[in-house]
């Protein structure tokens, strides 16, 4: 009797808790939305990756976020609210940036101006856009070269590695063959011309050489001079004779590694052109160009997908007061699509995998009973597993799939903004009289926090608990900062 009023003094107790904790989040809340706003719009090229609720950052400090997104002038036309504590002015500036690598998260950062323009009016158009190189722009420019490359290698392909390309290729030969000949021509036809030129040149030294031997003259003063010179410096030019002719041996060694290098690239333009090796397979053989084209177009669209993606981590544990113990989760949202999730759980359950097994026994005793039931519950230790398929619309959200290693389904209603949750699951309907049907309410206390509370096996009344629990949610991008400040393993 004890223990059912104690119990039953404990659920008041928690009522009472949660009641007073929703009325003060309640108030805190409604204080928050009642802060005044300012609403302005921007045209965008493209708003991938951008939803309603997207943050507005001014200097990496949260000031805002997206209110609609509409088409607009054939453009993305976004409408943003903004706190009434800034003031924004005509070279305002709005971008939209890339908050993850991983999952395609972007947000939209404010530059406000300065005070010497004119102020942007409530409602008014921010005209000052940058959108800069997002994941679609480096997709659709890799598609690009990818057909770039694939026609080069068609044209090289057609040029050489057919009889009409090698049938070009002689007639080049031929003509410069040609062209040797007629050279060799001209210059037997004006040999007599050649002989007169080289005539005159001889009587030019003639008439010169009193002067060239007044140059040579000259020249033996130098030189005598030179040797005097380097006598009296003889140890200095020892020296840089010394260096000089270890600069030719180490321009000596240089040339015969470019010799051999050149040896090299000549060998592998041969096997290129006759379409050996990885190389000369991609010039000489269209195949394999296609291949590789419908491989850089596959990565690309593989890049597109990647960039939609959205990580939410869970870590939750609730205390069931009824049988004294905690059951802990951890959860991955993904989310390709707005409305669409994927939910992926672990679960710490103390009250393990519970099978119920009924037996009717029949006996010939005359001192017993002749038919009675029996009951057997069977438990065992083990993670449990979720792997569920959700779809939201409008308020609600739907839930179907596996549910703590059993098959269920869910639903759950968003209030206040997505602050207040109430969520209901359906599931291990084999292992009693009735499934077990587990309700919980989940209020947003902080931000990514949340205390829940609710009753866990609503219709079996034996094992109905009641429970109160935390709850963290955080996104990659609150990962990405946490690794940006975690201590690494070099000094």
């Amino acid at each position: 009797m004890r223990k059912v009023l104690r119990n039953a003094l404990a659920v008041g107790a928690l009522t009472v808790a949660i009641l007073v904790a929703i009325y003060f989040s309640i108030i805190y809340f409604s204080e928050e939305y009642a802060k005044e706003t300012y609403s302005y719009y921007a045209l965008f090229n493209d708003a991938t990756g951008l939803v309603e609720k997207t943050y507005v950052k001014m200097a990496g400090i949260e000031v805002g976020s997206i209110v609609a997104i509409t088409l607009s002038e054939g453009k993305e036309r976004i409408d943003i609210k903004v706190s009434s504590d800034y003031t924004l002015y005509k070279n305002a500036v709005i971008a939209k940036r890339s908050s993850s690598l991983v999952t395609g998260e972007y947000y939209l950062a404010l530059t406000p101006g300065t005070p010497d323009r004119a102020v942007i009016p409530p409602g008014g158009q921010i005209l000052l856009v940058v959108e800069g190189t997002e994941m679609e722009s480096m997709a659709a420019r890799l598609d690009d070269i990818t057909r770039d490359v694939k026609t080069i290698t068609s044209s090289l392909a057609h040029l050489i590695g057919t009889p009409e390309g090698k049938d070009k290729l002689a007639r080049i030969l031929d003509d410069l063959e040609g062209v040797a000949d007629n050279l060799n021509l001209i210059l037997q036809q004006n040999s007599q011309l050649v002989q007169k030129t080289v005539q005159n040149v001889e009587g030019i030294a003639r008439e010169a050489r009193p002067e060239m031997r007044e140059i040579l003259e000259n020249i033996k003063t130098i030189t005598a001079n030179i040797k005097e010179i380097i006598k009296a410096q003889e140890g200095e030019v020892g020296e840089t004779v010394a260096d000089l002719k270890g600069s030719v041996k180490t321009l000596n060694a240089a040339l015969e590694k470019l010799d051999r290098t050149m040896g090299n690239v000549e060998e592998v333009s041969e096997k290129v052109k006759e379409g050996k090796g990885v190389v000369g397979k991609l010039l000489k053989d269209e195949e394999v160009a296609d291949h590789v084209a419908d491989i850089a177009e596959g990565a690309g669209g593989l890049l597109k997908s990647l960039s939609r993606l959205q990580l939410i981590v869970s870590l939750r544990s609730d205390y069931n007061f009824l049988a004294s113990t905690m059951k802990t989760y951890v959860g991955v949202y993904i989310h390709p699509k707005e409305d669409k999730f994927y939910m992926i759980e672990v679960i710490d359950d103390p009250r393990g995998k519970q099978e119920v097994e009924e037996l009717q026994v029949i006996t010939t005793n005359p001192e017993e009973v002749p038919t009675w039931k029996e009951t057997r519950i069977k438990k065992s230790q083990a993670m449990k597993f979720s792997f569920m398929f959700g779809r939201r619309i409008s308020f609600l959200t739907f839930r179907f799939g596996l549910k703590e290693s059993t098959g269920g389904i869910g639903i759950d209603i968003f209030f206040l903004k997505d602050s207040l949750k109430i969520e209901s699951d359906l599931y291990d309907f084999d292992s009693n009289v009735y499934p077990r049907l587990k309700v919980a309410a989940a209020l947003q206390f902080l931000r990514k926090i949340y205390i829940l509370g609710g009753v866990d096996d609503v219709l079996s009344r034996d094992t109905r608990d009641y429970f109160i629990g935390a709850q963290l949610r955080f996104t990659d991008e609150d990962l990405l900062g946490v690794l940006a400040v975690a201590p690494t393993g070099t000094p």
